[in-house]
């Protein structure tokens, strides 16, 4: 038997094996005709020259087609006829004798799905990306092909008498039980595969977290956040026990299918097996380290800290002698030395934090720094002065010379508004602190602002929005003389004509 479609198929078709015999038979008989007679070849003397080996035995032939009986009487029948029905008859035996093979051939119909099963698919089903069957699972097929190797080979016999055939099933039977035991090969390779997996990733996790560990800080955050990781992990070790446990059921589910594996992986399977104590060993040595890393960072901070101090005697001579400036007219100079002292009072506020920060976690009592938060309050009012007294000029210019279109009345507003709070509130504290010359620098910007705040209503009436000819029609009525916005039409334009005097217009 080979392997068919559905039902394994005979090497050799039994019509072929009909045809082939008769074939053998007739020629057999034609085979007759060919034997010559012995007595001319013996007895040559008794014969014609011509004659010697010329005659062949009278042998019979098998008629063409069957012979008739005669219907009369003195006419002899067809010698051959006796023949022709020997012919006859073997040949349909021998069909007869064919019948039970094909019987015999659906008897394999049980064997449909074997003859159906492909190995490779049906593994691959197995390790589906989205849902891939679990170890356990697996074991449980390989058992149940295992069983079904097994049952073939009792079931399938290697020969078997059919009719007068012997048929070998032994080829069918390897192939068909071949197939459970290539399922059952290929799924404990994949079994491997995942223990290998499982291993590899469990392997770089534990590697990942000595890593960490062994990293050596290069600040005192850095050293801390070790040690409070090193301190976790032993909770996350106890969970990653548990994996290995899984792991190592794999391995050794592997050695009961008799699985063998190289040597390299069953070092690592053992490596993986201590890489929970070798880890622990590891935090136990690295906690000593890190504590003499913390003396060196402390002993660092201590130093850092002692410069600070120094640092921080200058802000408080820089910021001081902002009291003495009186030149209104270098305003962009002081705006830009306001913005370096603020920088730097920042930088210092940042590194204060940092400190404390780095004594709390390292359990030292925290510095005050209360002379820095005591130098940002004392700069606070220098600051106010000279980014208002900047960004007024800045912006009075503006207001006044550019077009009348570009002008926004909504934000001039504001911005006088609020420079005229700060610069009232910047004012009082440099006379309640007896400061006079940066005082008369803030009364300056004082007056100048509060002089220019007559123009605010005016400013913000004339450029809100739905200002159209007509209204322009109705101011110019109003005041006596033609207004509106021309191309250098500007708010010095609104100011000269005097029209804040027009203002409940």
């Amino acid at each position: 038997l080979k392997a068919g479609q559905d039902l394994p198929q005979y090497s050799t078709p039994p019509d072929v094996v009909v045809k082939t015999v008769m074939e053998i038979f007739k020629q057999g008989i034609k085979t007759l005709q060919e034997i010559p007679q012995l007595e001319p070849i013996l007895l040559k003397h008794l014969f014609l020259k011509n004659t010697h080996g010329n005659k062949s035995l009278k042998a019979p032939l098998i008629p063409p087609t069957e012979p008739k009986v005669p219907e009369r009487k003195h006419i002899l029948p067809d010698e051959n006829t006796w023949l022709w029905v020997a012919s006859n008859n073997i040949e349909k035996a021998l069909e007869s004798g064919i019948e039970p093979l094909q019987r015999f051939l659906e008897t394999f119909s049980v064997f449909k799905e074997e003859s159906q099963l492909n190995p490779e698919k049906y593994v691959r089903a197995l390790d589906d990306f989205d849902n891939p069957a679990s170890v356990d699972e697996i074991k449980m097929d390989i058992q149940k092909h295992q069983k079904e190797v097994k049952r073939l080979e009792e079931q399938i016999p290697e020969s078997l008498i059919v009719s007068y055939f012997k048929v070998n099933c032994k080829d069918i039977r390897i192939l068909f039980a071949g197939k459970h035991a290539s399922i059952v090969d290929k799924e404990i390779k994949l079994i491997a595969q995942r223990a290998r997996d499982k291993n590899s990733e469990l392997s770089l996790r534990f590697e990942d977290m000595e890593a960490k560990i062994r990293k050596t800080p290069s600040s005192i955050e850095e050293l801390t956040e070790i040690k409070e990781y090193m301190a976790a992990l032993p909770a996350e070790v106890a969970k990653e026990k548990v994996e290995i446990a899984e792991c190592v059921d794999i391995y050794n589910l592997l050695e009961d299918f008799q699985f063998e594996f190289p040597m390299a992986e069953l070092d690592s399977k053992w490596e993986l097996f201590a890489a929970p104590k070798r880890l622990m060993e590891t935090i136990q040595s690295q906690n000593s380290v890190l504590e003499k890393q913390k003396e060196v960072f402390l002993k660092e901070m201590a130093q850092e800290q002692e410069d600070f101090e120094e640092m921080l005697d200058g802000i408080e001579m820089t910021v001081g002698a902002f009291a003495q400036y009186d030149d209104i007219t270098k305003f962009e100079q002081k705006y830009e030395d306001v913005i370096s002292v603020n920088n730097r009072l920042k930088e210092f506020t940042d590194k204060t934090n940092q400190f404390n920060k780095r004594e709390a976690l390292m359990g030292k009592p925290l510095t005050d720094y209360g002379r820095l938060r005591q130098s940002v309050k004392d700069f606070e009012p220098y600051s106010n002065l000279w980014s208002v007294t900047r960004n007024w000029y800045h912006s009075h210019k503006s207001w006044l010379e550019d077009p009348w279109a570009q002008l926004d009345a909504i934000n001039l507003e504001e911005t006088v508004q609020n420079s005229f709070k700060t610069i009232l509130r910047t004012a009082s504290y440099f006379k309640a602190k007896s400061l006079p010359k940066i005082l008369d620098i803030a009364n300056e910007m004082k007056d100048k602002i509060d002089g220019f705040r007559k123009y605010v209503p005016l400013a913000v009436a004339l450029r809100k929005e739905g200002m159209y000819d007509r209204h322009w029609d109705q101011i110019s009525a109003g005041v006596g003389f033609d207004i509106r916005p021309t191309e250098d039409f500007t708010l010095t334009t609104v100011i000269e004509k005097g029209l804040e005097k027009y203002i409940p217009l």
